[in-house]
This record gives C-alpha cells, sequence and structure tokens, in this order.
C-alpha cells in the first residue's frame, strides 16, 4: 500500500475482518523517502497506543474519550471545538519518550502541525510562508472541500483520519483489527511488513514480493487516489495495470493483482483487466451560492446545509484565531516581518 495518507489500513482493516483473506505480508511504499519514514513512525505510534482514542490523543494532543465525555461524539461537526481545547502536552512527551529516537524529530513536527495547527513549510498563498497552516484533521469526512476549508484564515490542507467516520479508525474493531496484526495476537502472530521506495509508475511486483512463492493468493495493491493525478501517474491507471500484469511469480506463472484505489478496484492477471467495482463520483462540495447554478427549488435542507456551512465557517474562524494567538505566543517559530503583518491583519478582520 502507498503511504499517502495511511487510507491503504481501510482496505487493510476490511481483508483482515475476513476470514479467509488475512494477508501474508505488508508492503508500505512510496516514492518519497520523507513519507516512508512518516510510514514507519505510524506504525510505531499504533503497535504503542492500545486504542483508537490513544492514537488520536498522541497525534493532536487531546483525549477524544474525555473529551466526548463532556462534550458528545467527536465528529466533522464539533471537531474544531475539540481542536480549540488545550494540548496535553505531558501526554505528547511520554509519547515522544517511547518512540525510538530515530522518529522523534519526525513526531515531534507531526505534533505540531496535528495539535497547535503549525506548519512552517512552504505555503502557496502569498505572505504565507511560516504562518500556521492546518494540514492534519481528526474527521472531515465528505464535506471536508467545503467552503470554510478553503478560506483565507488557512484552513487548506485536506488529509482526515476520518475519526468515528469510515474505515480502520471508524469504529474500534477496525483499529483492533489492524493492530493485532501489527503486534501479533493470540493464536496469530504479527504480519511481516516492510518499506520500499517504489514509484508507483514503473512498480513491477518482484520489487516488494516475498522470497517464498505466493501459492497462486493474488496479491492486493492500494494506491491511495494515485489514479486521479497525472502528476503521480503520467501514463495513468493503465499503465499499472500494464506492468502489473507482465509480472510473474517465482515459478513463472503470471501474478494476480487486486488493483485498489479510492476510484476503481480491478483484477489484472497478464494482459486480461477487468474491472470488479468502480465508485459513483457524488459532489463532495456542497452547494455554493457564489456558483451561478442553483439548486432548482429552495428546500429544507438546501437551507440546513447553508447554515451548517455557516456555522463550520464561524467554528473554523474561531479555532485558526486561537491557533494563530498561540502561534505569537511560542519560542520556536519565527516570523518574518511580512508574516508577522500577515497574522496581525487576520487577527484583526
Amino acid at each position: 500500500m502507498v503511504v499517502g495518507g495511511l487510507s491503504g489500513f481501510d482496505t487493510l482493516a476490511e481483508l483482515l475482518g475476513r476470514p479467509n483473506s488475512r494477508p501474508q505480508r505488508i508492503v508500505l511504499f512510496d516514492r518519497d523517502e520523507g513519507a516512508l519514514d512518516l510510514g514507519r513512525l505510524m506504525i510505531c505510534l499504533v503497535m504503542h497506543c492500545a486504542t483508537r482514542a490513544a492514537l488520536l490523543h498522541a497525534i493532536f494532543g487531546r483525549c477524544p474519550s474525555a473529551w466526548e465525555s463532556a462534550h458528545g461524539p467527536l465528529t466533522a461537526q464539533t471537531m474544531l471545538s475539540y481542536l480549540r481545547a488545550a494540548v496535553d502536552e505531558p501526554t505528547i512527551a511520554s509519547v515522544r519518550r517511547a518512540l525510538p529516537s530515530a522518529h522523534r524529530s519526525l513526531y515531534d513536527t507531526i505534533v505540531k502541525v496535528a495539535a497547535y495547527g503549525i506548519d512552517t513549510g512552504d505555503c502557496h498563498e502569498a505572505g504565507m510562508v511560516g504562518l500556521p497552516m492546518r494540514r492534519v484533521w481528526p474527521c472531515w469526512g465528505l464535506r471536508r472541500g467545503c467552503p470554510p476549508h478553503a478560506s483565507g484564515l488557512c484552513g487548506g490542507g485536506h488529509e482526515t483520519f476520518h475519526y468515528n467516520e469510515v474505515g480502520w479508525l471508524g469504529a474500534e474493531r477496525s483499529y483492533t483489527l489492524v493492530r493485532e496484526a501489527l503486534c501479533g495476537s493470540e493464536g496469530a502472530a504479527a504480519l511481516p511488513v516492510s518499506f520500499e521506495r517504489i514509484d508507483l509508475g514503473e512498480m513491477t511486483l518482484p520489487a516488494c514480493q516475498p522470497a517464498e512463492a505466493s501459492g497462486g493468493r493474488a496479491h492486493v495493491v492500494f494506491m491511495s487516489n494515485a489514479d486521479q493525478s497525472a502528476k503521480f501517474l503520467p501514463r495513468g491507471r493503465q499503465g499499472v495495470e500494464r506492468q502489473l500484469g507482465e509480472s510473474t511469480e517465482e515459478n513463472g506463472e503470471r501474478s494476480t493483482v487486486l488493483l485498489v484505489s479510492t476510484l476503481a478496484l480491478t483484477r489484472v492477471r497478464g494482459a486480461a483487466v477487468d474491472l470488479i467495482a468502480r465508485r459513483s463520483q457524488p459532489g463532495e462540495r456542497p452547494w455554493d451560492e457564489r456558483r451561478e447554478e442553483r439548486p432548482p427549488t429552495w428546500t429544507k435542507a438546501h437551507v440546513d446545509g447553508v447554515a451548517q456551512d455557516e456555522a463550520l465557517r464561524e467554528a473554523l474562524q474561531a479555532l485558526r484565531r486561537l491557533e494563530l494567538y498561540r502561534c505569537l505566543e511560542r519560542d520556536d517559530v519565527a516570523l518574518d516581518q511580512s508574516s508577522l503583518n500577515h497574522v496581525l491583519q487576520m487577527l484583526h478582520e
């Protein structure tokens, strides 16, 4: 599975939940060494955290269970309030000490982004370099593309853990399945996990196959949403299918590959490519009143949707202002005069 946003764990949880489809080994791959480092860190964090709440606590610095006991379920509608809570620095420090020393620097970066909303990397918006730029969210669901998320308050970024929504962090059972696969459990050994630097556009199975023959079982390759971007796949999904179809097992037989993405599932064997399923493409972005097209009729759902969007916008503005204040108070974040002026302008507005 490509490291990406770790959405491959969603597919892994589904496989682990079926008695006849347990994988034999796991390969996390990416063309970028930094992404592989993220994969290694996340594997360590999952092995360290017994529950999904503990994992989120380690990354976002707030305990979801404690927060939910006082405020109700953590959802896309309430997560901005969750992120305004004080950061539990003792827990972050405890998790950091438990990690191998090689992972601690990256963990510090992840915490700064997820817990504090501060990303000191380059930003494409003029004048925003060095300012808080939240890129990681506990949950945002299909509405993660709504207008507040792309506002001038720097609420951009689309990585979400989908906590309490779907996937491996949607429920405790799915998280437990993934964690037990990595750590081992009663009656089942831990699955071997390796990390490979592979460009998906040039992938062949021999680069990530086990030493022993697969015994006729299928390989599952999860590529996230790479088939929706020419940046990652200049030759498109069909180019990957052709390459994988040419792969052979050690016994010389053609490999059978299930190529999975967030868009489609195909079975590849030699030159034969069978489409098993394709996701429909519902509009993830709610209706925007600034667009020319309008709903044919105003219904209660439309009114409620606009009201919800406005509530999300206000909640995001409150969160971003709080994070900007916290950014100014930190000693380890240096802003040039242009960025500082931008912060002050945003706070004034």
